[in-house]
């Protein structure tokens, strides 16, 4: 059980930032390079995917939660995914991604996690807030929860999302011949090492 207290903080592993207030707990952890996330959709003529390089996120994470009868909940927990750490495989659809998500303006991917419903399984509900490009949306992530060796869980799920919902407008390709798809998915394989 204690092991799934751990869930939350490793939906898209990213960098948290806490506070504390009283009657929390407080978890440090750990994201582990084979973790994987990954932001794919396609065009009118192929698919693209672009991966988030996990490496680049070091050091421990801690998460301020607290416990209810069946959920978890949590206080400005916010995973931080910055534009420029995505790779889409070429410099050209790297820049149209950054072009998409207007890493001008705004140069990261907030995800804040509000609460853990459902948890005590291998499965668990995820409440969370996504701000892309200045726009915040809630989202509701059904989760896959693997137990490993020792407290090390493994926690994975698929996010899709409709880029419009953000005001995103893909950057046009040959005078407007090649589109891209309005719904994107976010998936994640991630996991979480107990410090």
């Amino acid at each position: 059980m204690k092991s799934l207290l751990l869930l939350p903080i490793i939906y898209f592993g990213m960098a948290f930032t806490t506070l504390k207030p009283a009657l929390f707990n407080e978890k440090v952890v750990k994201i582990a390079n084979e973790s994987e996330l990954t932001i794919s959709g396609s065009t009118n003529i192929n698919r693209f995917e672009c991966n988030y390089k996990i490496e680049k996120l070091t050091g421990p994470i801690t998460v301020v939660y607290q416990r209810n009868q069946k959920s978890l909940d949590f206080r400005q927990t916010v995973l931080k995914l910055d534009n420029n750490c995505f790779d889409c495989g070429s410099k050209p659809i790297n820049r149209d991604f950054n072009i998409l998500v207007k890493s001008d303006q705004h140069p990261r991917i907030l995800l804040k996690i509000d609460k853990v419903l459902n948890i005590g399984g291998t499965e668990a509900d995820v409440l969370t807030d996504i701000k892309i490009a200045g726009i915040t949306k809630s989202y509701r992530v059904p989760v896959g929860i693997t137990k490993l060796d020792g407290n090390n869980l493994k926690v994975s799920g698929v996010l899709k999302l409709n880029i419009s919902d953000f005001k995103l407008e893909p950057p046009k390709k040959m005078f407007g011949i090649i589109k891209v798809d309005d719904i994107i998915s976010i998936d994640f394989r991630l996991i979480l090492k107990d410090t």
